[in-house]
């Protein structure tokens, strides 16, 4: 089973240019159980992201 930072990874990685983190949200809870608030995963999947010097999005809904 994949971790939550596997998780992360390859949805941010699976996403060519910009990445959505609305998109890398639904992606994560996706691939692994987690109950992780939606703020705290965008802090994560920015984070993420911005390591692979990859544009990100903002593009939650609250």
């Amino acid at each position: 089973m994949p971790t939550l930072q596997d998780a992360i990874s390859q949805a941010v990685d699976a996403q060519p240019g910009h990445v959505s983190i609305a998109e890398a949200i639904r992606r994560v809870r996706q691939i692994v159980r987690t109950s992780a608030p939606d703020v705290e995963l965008q802090n994560l999947i920015g984070t993420a992201a911005a390591y692979r010097w990859k544009p990100i999005l903002f593009d939650r809904v609250k």
